[in-house]
């Protein structure tokens, strides 16, 4: 009889771990576990007059993840603001959704922020989706709990055939757009890519009826035309000499997971890929011009330094740049040309522009 209440008692507790979600919903609104670190490490910019924690900050750790492998705490999403707050309309693009708060919040600008328990240090939402590679499940939950989907016409939370047939009914004037439904023209951007509309669905910066054609599609499991389209530009244009870093982002589709960055050309240099960008260096040990292609490979940054100096002056060199997505699809590749007329004097305007 006792070994079979032991053996009944051993898969209970099997069941029970099994059963342990890699979401944890059962916090009581006295779990604030990391609370007081938080206000040590930020009490100076929530509270400068030093009113007081309670006074000054609104907080709240609204989930725990739990490791699938370890069945540890690995990180946390964490509402905090102080009582300060920037006054005006911002957005970001997370992945399928779009997050608007009334207000630019302090510290983090979209409330929102991850506590890294092995790290034991808090990251913004857009650090972490930014390296939400690392986070287990971060991507998915910030796709099921926060912000308004793209897509969603009706504002229900939900992607429906009814968001297809509003769309339907507001482009022949049965209906109308809501003003709520205007994004990129009435608000700052943040993070992300850009967002027109939140009925566009598939992110071309317009509404119209492909957006509900595409609705269909994704909701009978069909592929739909959505493919990423990169823009690349100069991040400081007025400022070549010292910022000769090239930005990129996606103009239409899904957010972009990686970049790639090639050289063509005349420009001789080697490619480095440090912790969190890409860098092409001027090669000064082989000063022979000649046609190069370097790249750095698939990499987490959007961003690349390039070789302003010439090894001979007008080297002329293209920069292509390409996007995967999550799911790994190419975004078609984008071509920027440069001249490179730096011989030890400031660039000129040639350097400079907006490239597509």
């Amino acid at each position: 009889m006792k070994k079979i209440i032991a053996v009944f008692l051993t898969l209970l507790l099997l069941l029970g771990s099994l059963s342990i979600s890699a979401f944890a919903e059962t916090k009581t609104e006295n779990d604030n576990y990391f609370k007081e670190l938080f206000w040590q490490k930020y009490k100076d910019v929530i509270d400068p007059d030093h009113w007081g924690m309670e006074e000054t900050l609104s907080y709240n750790e609204k989930y725990y993840h739990f490791s699938k492998i370890t069945g540890q705490m690995d990180w946390a999403l964490i509402f905090a603001s102080s009582n300060m707050a920037m006054p005006w309309c911002i957005y970001g693009h997370f992945g399928e959704k779009v997050l608007r708060p009334d207000w630019e919040a302090i510290p983090f600008s979209f409330f929102y922020c991850v506590f890294d328990v092995e790290k034991q240090e808090f990251f913004s939402l857009e650090e972490a989706y930014n390296n939400r590679s690392q986070y287990e499940d971060f991507e998915e939950y910030v796709d099921d709990n926060i912000g308004e989907r793209i897509g969603d016409a009706d504002g229900d939370g939900n992607l429906s055939i009814v968001d297809a047939t509003t769309i339907q009914k507001c482009l022949a004037k049965v209906k109308e757009f809501s003003r709520e439904d205007e994004v990129e023209d009435r608000f700052y951007r943040l993070y992300g890519t850009p967002v027109y509309y939140i009925t566009d669905f598939n992110l071309d910066s317009k509404r119209d009826i492909a957006d509900a054609t595409a609705i269909q599609k994704y909701l009978a499991g069909l592929p739909y035309d959505n493919r990423t389209i990169v823009r690349a530009e100069l991040l400081d244009p007025y400022n070549v000499y010292s910022n000769n870093k090239v930005f990129a982002y996606a103009s239409n589709g899904r957010t972009p997971y990686q970049y790639k960055f090639t050289i063509i050309g005349g420009v001789h240099a080697y490619s480095k890929y440090t912790g969190d960008y890409g860098d092409f260096k001027v090669d000064t040990s082989n000063p022979i011009p000649g046609q190069i292609e370097l790249t750095t490979g698939y990499i987490d940054s959007n961003s690349v330094l390039l070789p302003t100096k010439s090894i001979t002056y007008g080297d002329e060199f293209t920069l292509v740049v390409t996007a995967k997505d999550a799911n790994g699809e190419e975004s078609l590749p984008v071509e920027v040309p440069f001249k490179n007329v730096d011989n030890g004097e400031p660039p000129t305007e040639e350097c400079t522009g907006i490239y597509e």
